[in-house]
């Protein structure tokens, strides 16, 4: 991203709130009137009046707020020069974490290139478990494609969800422990063969960087792909800015590493 890119970002100080303010309201004001409408032509009801406009708001809020975070990510997509698509079919991707869980879906698709690099940034969503013990997962997820394929590295933090047992080794995988503090926020695996690959990539200034940027993040490297998960939706020009400068440098730092890198 060159400098007037970035400058015009950090100008871009919105967020999907500033879009849900201007629907959410209307939403709300269509949760009244079916309400009041339902008040007034079923007396009976009225004593659960309450109950039922909070039912109706909950679902317009999900609904408003799903709008605004799409005319954000829209808007965010055309100021980076980047296309957008509302949705992808889940089979576009690879890695670990999209084959976790049922009712999978991904929206509001950034693609765009980034120095020869495609990169697509979306988010993601999945549930697990059943019944009361359900829960809906929510992620932003940037994946950039290299023109080598790359070992299997899985790249998990300590502090990132315990709950979502996503991190999946088999039995060739092999732990490497990697110099300093680094192992205190991650844990490193790649398939067994790849160890001495896995240290030409992860050099002193990469662990660095991780560990000051990341170390809340999870990255897979999955055959020619880099997927970093952010377990949150950004919704917001300021942490999108954060999540691209990561990207950025991982690509610049990352290309040199990997150029030419082939898994056998």
């Amino acid at each position: 991203m060159d400098q007037t890119s970035s400058q015009q970002i950090r100008e871009f100080k919105v967020s999907a709130w500033k879009y849900f303010d201007k629907v959410y309201f209307v939403y709300i004001f269509l949760a009244v009137c079916i309400g009041a409408l339902v008040t007034f032509t079923v007396p009976p009801l009225v004593f659960h009046m309450s109950g039922l406009v909070l039912f109706v708001s909950g679902i317009f809020y999900v609904v408003a707020y799903s709008k605004a975070k799409a005319a954000f990510m829209s808007e965010f997509a055309s100021l980076i020069g980047f296309s957008y698509s509302p949705r992808i079919d889940i089979s576009s991707v690879r890695g670990k974490l999209f084959s976790v869980g049922y009712s999978q879906k991904i929206t509001n698709v950034l693609s765009g290139n980034y120095k020869n690099i495609p990169i697509r940034i979306f988010m993601y969503e999945t549930t697990v478990g059943s019944g009361k013990n359900s829960h809906t997962y929510e992620f932003t997820i940037c994946e950039a494609t290299y023109d080598s394929d790359l070992p299997d590295i899985k790249l998990h933090a300590k502090s990132f969800l315990q709950n979502i047992d996503w991190l999946e080794f088999s039995l060739d995988d092999r732990s490497v422990v990697l110099e300093g503090d680094f192992n205190k926020y991650f844990s490193l695996r790649v398939p067994q063969g790849t160890e001495v690959e896995a240290y030409q990539i992860f050099t002193p200034d990469i662990m660095e960087i991780l560990i000051e940027k990341a170390r809340g993040l999870n990255f897979e490297f999955c055959d020619n792909h880099v997927y970093t998960y952010v377990p949150k939706i950004i919704s917001n020009s300021k942490d999108m800015l954060s999540l691209l400068n990561l990207v950025e440098y991982l690509d610049t730092v990352l290309g040199k590493n990997v150029s030419g890198m082939k898994t056998g």
